[in-house]
């Protein structure tokens, strides 16, 4: 009889594991072989050692092996990482990683209906999985084919294998891509879960490292562009639909890729460690910090972002500016003082609020007048 297949660990798993001679000597050299435990809860999720205290705010994780951080010392992988700078800003949360190597985006949908919602998580983060992603987008009728081991739909006991390729010339457009991702946010949003989407970086320039793992530089260069054009995909749903957008590909665009990854996907503890301070940035802006109603429910400012960029983009007459919660004046040229007393004329007419003069003085990035046109909508 066939399954679906949930790409899961064993719950209730404790391990103890380290990295095999043969793994390490694929890597850069920055990743270290020690002892790192790994903890599985009673539903499969990988977890910290830190409990789960009452009102912690539940975050869960969706993403591939380059999230599950299998060889990374347990309180350097990214979940624990994004615990502690939480915690260190007055934040508690329990974070849940569903990331397993060879997930894909139609693995994460089946195991958030099947898992997930039931965790009632404050915020799911989805991180890009470019590797499978792409080669269900050349792949004959995409995430469904079986002949590359990746259809969720398989046999009992069945051991599936993935086949990878060595050339890519976006053949599906990543059309099943786009409408997958549309179902992911609807689900999200049907259990009024917010959803942070996060693109994946790019290797960059070729170093020595990546030519000695490729004796063909076409097939490296064929797959970042289709990780590009995903990272493209992921950013344009992320703007229809009005989710928070975590772009780690410009995050680390101008980073050198062999110091915070010990192989082509792979965070280092260096990487993780950047990759949870983003992701905790994005968190605690949009939904944790200052987004919450006199109810003490966490309200969504993504919508509210979206609106306010349409008129950032009109006032400063940029109509490519990308407005994220942490924009300030400082990053725009054109944002200087009066073309400040513009926007905010603007957004009490649009948004039918009214500010002080005080509050005005308080703002210091764009996620501070997000939140505070939030709590004026609230009263």
């Amino acid at each position: 009889m066939r399954h679906i297949s949930l790409l899961e660990f064993q719950p209730g798993m404790v391990m103890d594991i380290v990295p095999p001679f043969s793994y390490i000597e694929k890597t850069n050299g920055t990743l270290v072989p020690e002892t790192c435990r790994v903890n599985i809860d009673a539903n499969g999720f990988m977890v910290s050692d830190k409990p789960y205290v009452k009102n912690d705010s539940k975050i869960l994780l969706l993403g591939g092996s380059a999230i599950e951080n299998l060889f990374i010392p347990a309180d350097k992988r990214i979940l624990a990482r994004i615990e502690t700078i939480l915690a260190s800003s007055g934040r508690d949360a329990k974070v849940y990683s569903a990331g397993v190597s060879d997930s894909h985006l139609l693995h994460m949908i089946n195991l958030l209906l099947n898992k997930g919602i039931g965790l009632r998580p404050q915020c799911v983060v989805y991180y890009a999985t470019p590797g499978l992603d792409i080669i269900a987008n050349e792949a004959d009728n995409s995430f469904w084919n079986s002949d590359h081991g990746i259809n969720p739909l398989r046999e009992a006991k069945e051991e599936v294998k993935i086949k990878f390729r060595e050339s890519f010339a976006n053949k599906g457009g990543f059309k099943d891509e786009k409408k997958l991702l549309q179902i992911l946010c609807d689900v999200c949003k049907r259990f009024d879960i917010p959803l942070l989407m996060a693109t994946w970086p790019l290797y960059g320039p070729v170093d020595a490292y990546m030519q000695k793992q490729h004796s063909n530089l076409d097939s490296f260069y064929q797959e970042e562009a289709q990780t590009s054009a995903l990272n493209e995909v992921v950013r344009a749903i992320a703007r229809e639909q009005k989710c928070g957008l975590i772009d780690l590909e410009r995050s680390f665009a101008d980073l050198e890729h062999g110091s915070y990854f010990y192989d082509w996907n792979h965070p280092n503890i260096k990487g993780c460690d950047l990759i949870a301070s983003i992701t905790s940035d994005a968190i605690k802006t949009l939904y944790l910090d200052k987004a919450i109603d006199n109810k003490g429910k966490l309200i969504n400012l993504s919508p509210i972002i979206f609106r306010l960029e349409l008129i950032f983009r009109e006032i400063l007459d940029n109509p490519d500016l990308v407005v994220t919660s942490s924009l300030t004046s400082h990053d725009v040229a054109e944002w200087d003082s009066l073309n400040n007393l513009r926007i905010i004329a603007a957004v009490e007419k649009r948004l039918a609020v009214q500010f002080t003069g005080p509050e005005v003085e308080k703002l210091t990035c764009v996620g501070d007048l997000a939140a505070l046109i939030a709590s004026k909508l609230q009263a």
